[in-house]
């Protein structure tokens, strides 16, 4: 019998045919491995059996056919000697079925290309495992499909083709080692290993299940040359922006890249790139190593201009170096300075209001926001400049909004120029006029204040309605003076610096009253205001009394003043100690003082006895319009009812609304100029009788009347022929009410009362 030796998994070295057919009749030694369906496996030539031992002891036998050959599906493999007692045995071996595996490798490294890529510039090595010393041969599939022996060339002389049959002349083990695929078709090959089965020592025999015959296929693919190359996506940026960095070169090798100028850094986070090295002092990137894919490729994003302090903002080329084995090859990029631009919102601010600046930034990832005016150089905008620039969004935008008052508080009224730079100069920070930078102007303007009464007067109960406008504050304090009478307190104002306050006068009497609308202005503090509670070491004032308090420093009313007197806090006065006009003045000019920056507005109104009344109303002919209207100081929207009632003596069903000598209407009162408002209605005086009328106007509270008299119109042909018809449709539509004995008496003295009285007043 033939001597087996194992093959190993890489490089694996081959026993020539020769060494295992001289060694075929040898019996198998300790340890040696014989194939189910190896001709002559056993060695004898002839039927012979074999015991499988398990623990020392024979469990079951296997006999060999006529051939010396183990055969069938079934046999249990193992450890098999040549009697049923091991320890007697003279001959023991391992028994089992074949298996056939090939492997590929990128020559001398042990890398497996199985499934992956390798270039025809490469070598390769073949690994074929288990075929137990017999013959066996490879099979390729080409990338066309076709089925050949035949594959690359010998790495040594002459450098032949080589071909893998499974016969014992074509190919030697080291064949099998650093194979030159420089000849080979690109594409996908398949690879297998088939054991040889002509029925020999040193084969398998013909009787072999095909399984036991093949390994299992390898796939790998052979790619065309590569050109070593590195390249860059685009050929200039402006800075600020990225670029994608492709190197090309033998698959999966490294690859150092060097950059020639201060100005990009690596994408954070990606894949393939390593021993990156960074400039000391700005921390741009100045090399890195690329490690290529198994396809000879890798693509790097760097980004521009991230620390835009620590560069020239000029325009700059910048070259990749690549350095690969045998050549350096460049690919270069343009930076170009980018731009920033700069508007604001509106062209002027009132301080106080919040003001919006946005632009957009190709330069850099920031925005450094200055400022300059008269008397004011070039400085930064506090929060916006320094270490808290503003963020560029990734559409190159920028916005920022922000409260004049609070940010740039200090800066008298004017115009300023507004400075957004892309960088600025090492710390501190200052303005560097050699930075990519873009300015607009912008008006900073005092708040101002209006206030409008809705009328000069006003009915007493009605409601008196202050509007304006308060551009720059949240709120304004609003004073009342009038005889023996004050109130105060505060109007929100809306965005828009609109506000409005309604001051009921149910409870004041008829007379003049003082109002003073007061605007905080640039701190957004009361410096004056009224305080009805002890405060500033002095007692509560009297109920129905204030004390005005003046603080140049502070707010009227600021905690710290509670218990005691504090630095700039004064009493101007107590209301119930002067008069209203006095009081009204004396506040007023508290607030003119420069010493505090709060603003004022005055205005007066006069509160009057609600009344009403009828302008003069002329007699009408039937059929005419009767137009009744009057004056009232009643408030816009008051409902006035008017009555047309007949001094005849008839009577009128009390459910009717009108009829021939009734006729009852609403309306509301209008606004009129200086508080004088009016009031309107017509009547149709077709359905009425020729009658004297009494024209009633009423409120809730008031009640004023007149009379009119409805007259025949003039007879004409025509006229005539008309007023039949008229008068006949009346008296059709119409039924003229029973009278009723005694009732007629008692509604012309009612009548008459109503003229008699002009105005009267309910209570």
């Amino acid at each position: 019998m033939k001597t087996t030796k194992k093959i190993a998994a890489v490089l694996a070295v081959f026993l020539v045919l020769a060494l295992f057919a001289g060694a075929a009749s040898a019996v198998p030694t300790p340890g040696d491995t014989v194939y189910v369906y190896q001709f002559d496996g056993s060695g004898d030539s002839g039927v012979a059996t074999y015991y499988l031992y398990e623990s020392g002891f024979a469990v079951a036998t296997v006999s060999t056919d006529a051939t010396g050959t183990f055969t069938g599906l079934t046999i249990k493999e193992g450890i098999y000697g040549d009697t049923p007692t091991a320890t007697a045995a003279t001959v023991y071996f391992t028994l089992k079925y074949p298996a056939v595996a090939v492997e590929a490798y990128k020559a001398g490294t042990g890398t497996s290309i199985v499934g992956g890529t390798v270039l025809k510039t490469q070598k390769i090595d073949l690994s074929v495992s288990g075929t137990n010393g017999l013959t066996y041969g490879l099979k390729f599939t080409t990338p066309a499909g076709g089925s050949t022996t035949e594959f690359g060339k010998s790495a040594v002389a002459p450098f032949g083709v080589l071909d893998f049959a499974n016969s014992i002349t074509t190919f030697v083990p080291a064949d099998l080692s650093n194979i030159d695929i420089s000849d080979v078709a690109t594409g996908e090959w398949t690879v297998k290993a088939d054991l040889k089965y002509t029925g020999i020592v040193g084969q398998m025999a013909v009787t072999t299940p095909s399984k036991y015959l093949t390994s299992p296929a390898i796939k790998f693919t052979v790619g065309a040359p590569v050109t070593e190359s590195i390249s860059i996506n685009k050929e200039k940026i402006t800075r600020g922006g990225s670029i994608l960095v492709t190197i090309t070169g033998t698959p999966s090798t490294a690859v150092r890249v060097n950059v020639d100028n201060l100005g990009f850094v690596d994408l954070a986070g990606q894949s393939g790139i390593r021993f990156q090295a960074y400039d000391a002092t700005t921390g741009y990137i100045t090399a890195f190593t690329a490690d290529l894919s198994s396809s000879g490729t890798r693509t790097l994003q760097f980004d521009s201009n991230t620390k835009p302090l620590l560069i020239d903002a000029e325009d700059t080329t910048y070259n990749f170096a690549a350095a690969f084995p045998t050549v350096t090859k460049k690919a270069k990029v343009a930076v170009e300075k980018g731009a920033v631009t700069v508007k604001t919102s509106q062209d002027a601010y009132f301080i106080g209001n919040d003001m919006t600046i946005s632009g957009t930034n190709t330069e850099s990832e920031v925005v450094y926001l200055f400022i300059k005016g008269a008397n004011v150089d070039v400085q930064g905008i506090t929060g916006y400049s320094g270490a808290t620039p503003i963020a560029v969004e990734s559409d190159d935008t920028w916005k920022v909004t922000f409260n004049t008052r609070t940010i740039l508080g200090a800066l008298d009224t004017g115009t300023y120029t507004i400075y957004a730079a892309a960088s600025t100069a090492v710390a501190p920070f200052a303005f560097d006029k050699d930075s990519v930078y873009e300015t607009t102007s912008v008006a900073l303007k005092q708040p101002f204040l209006t206030a409008t009464a809705a009328s000069s007067t006003v009915a007493q109960g009605d409601k008196i309605k202050i509007t304006g406008t308060a551009e720059a504050a949240t709120q304004v304090m609003y004073y009342v003076f009038g005889t023996n009478k004050f109130v105060s307190g505060t109007i929100s104002v809306e965005d828009d610096g609109a506000y409005s306050k309604e001051i009921v006068t149910d409870t004041f009497s008829a007379g003049q009253y003082f109002v003073v609308i007061q605007h905080p202005m640039y701190d957004t503090l009361f410096n004056i205001g009224p305080s009805t509670v002890a405060y500033g070491g002095k007692l509560a004032p009297a109920p129905g009394s204030s004390n005005i308090w003046q603080n140049t420093e502070l707010a009227y009313n600021d905690p710290a003043g509670a218990l005691a007197p504090i630095s700039g806090l004064s009493l101007l006065f107590n209301t119930a100690e002067r008069q209203s006009a006095n009081a009204a003045e004396a506040l007023c000019q508290a607030i003119d003082s420069q010493n505090i920056d709060d603003i004022y507005v005055k205005l007066t109104f006069i509160v009057a006895q609600p009344t009403i009344t009828l302008n003069s109303v002329s007699d009408v002919t039937k059929g005419s319009a009767l137009k009744v209207s009057g004056t009232t100081n009643l408030k816009e929207g008051t409902v006035v009812t008017v009555d047309v009632l007949s001094t005849a003596f008839t009577a009128v069903d009390k459910t009717a609304v009108s009829s021939a000598s009734f006729i009852t209407l609403t309306t509301k009162v209008v606004k009129g100029a200086d508080g004088v408002n009016t009031w309107e209605v017509t009547f149709d005086t077709t359905g009425l009788n020729v009658d004297t009328y009494t024209i009633r106007a009423v409120t809730d509270d008031l009640t004023t009347s007149t009379t009119v008299k409805v007259l025949e119109a003039a007879p004409t042909a025509t006229a005539t022929a008309t007023a039949t018809k008229t008068a006949t449709a009346t008296a059709t539509a119409t039924a003229t009410p029973t009278k009723t004995p005694g009732f007629g008496a008692f509604l012309a003295l009612a009548g008459l009362g109503a003229v008699a009285v002009l105005v009267l007043r309910r209570d």
